[in-house]
């Protein structure tokens, strides 16, 4: 087999390579911007009843009078749920429905 017949089937082999290999690298990217865009999406916890003087994070989600309240700035409580800190979720009436 001489050089330039090794190098027509080097070439004809990367060839056939990148048509596998570039769609994959395509996917890969745009599954790599997607994990990091959830990354940035506000996860939700539990965190049972509104406490005064409980630490809060971003994400908690804590009940009080009722209706859900979400965390949106880390927060000590006092008093009630602070709308600087914490937005309301779901707003339920007088018989809690």
């Amino acid at each position: 087999m001489t050089s330039k017949e090794v190098d027509e089937i080097a070439t004809a082999t990367i060839g056939v390579l990148k048509k596998v290999v570039d769609p994959i690298k395509a996917e890969l990217a745009a599954l790599r911007h997607e994990v990091a865009e959830l990354k940035t999406r506000l996860l939700l916890k539990d965190a049972g009843l509104w406490r005064h003087g409980s630490v809060y994070v971003p994400g908690d989600v804590v009940q009080f009078k009722g209706s859900p309240w979400i965390c949106t700035k880390g927060h000590t409580a006092n008093g009630n749920p602070d709308h600087a800190c914490f937005r309301l979720w779901l707003k339920t009436g007088k018989d809690q429905r």
